[in-house]
Order: structure tokens, then C-alpha cells, then sequence
């Protein structure tokens, strides 16, 4: 499960946040643009009732302001909206700082 919610006004520079719920718990996922990239921040949390609590209370996001996503594409970015990858290099490296579109097959 992925949830984003945009920010009517930024709070400490955050403009969107994303909750990505994964095995053994929460992703909040913190953002300085609207923009879809990597997150700026990302903070881990044991139940998405937890994340949305803490968006709550830092930000004042409310229930109604989260927007249900897609989740990730396999072998994608979590912290993306659309299917992205790290790059590798030839060797199979990841090139942490360097991202592609992850294109469908078929």
C-alpha cells in the first residue's frame, strides 16, 4: 500500500509526503518538492496508523488529504510514483546518485 499527500503550505521545506507500507513496517517518506523523485528524508515506523500519526502531528496532514497510489513496480524504487530504478554500471554496480525508468516489457 502507497499513499502521498501534498502540503497546502511547506513545513521545514517538506511539500509532499509518501507512506509505503512493506513487510515488518512502515516507510514515511519526506519530500522538498512535489515533484516525483527520491525522498529527502525517509523515517520507519511499525504500523502505517503510526506514520499517519506522525504526519498528523508534524504536519498536519489529515485522513481525507491521502491519495492512494500504485505500488511500486518489482525491482523499483520505493520512494518513486513512477517505475524507477537505480543505474548500474557494466560491471552491475549501482550508481546510488544516478536513476532510470524502469520501461514496461512486451
Amino acid at each position: 500500500m502507497r499513499k502521498i499527500a501534498t502540503l497546502t503550505r511547506p513545513v521545514n521545506g517538506i511539500q509532499r509526503l509518501m507512506l509505503y507500507e512493506a513487510d515488518g513496517g512502515t516507510n514515511l517518506f519526506l519530500y522538498t518538492c512535489t515533484d516525483d523523485g527520491p525522498c529527502k528524508y525517509d523515517h520507519w515506523y511499525e504500523s502505517p496508523g503510526d506514520a499517519k500519526d506522525a504526519a498528523a502531528e508534524s504536519f498536519g496532514i489529515k485522513s481525507q488529504d491521502w491519495m492512494t497510489i500504485d505500488d511500486p513496480a518489482p525491482d523499483a524504487q520505493h520512494d518513486w510514483i513512477r517505475p524507477t530504478r537505480v543505474k548500474c554500471d557494466s560491471g552491475g554496480t549501482k550508481l546510488w546518485d544516478q536513476f532510470e525508468m524502469i520501461l514496461p516489457t512486451g
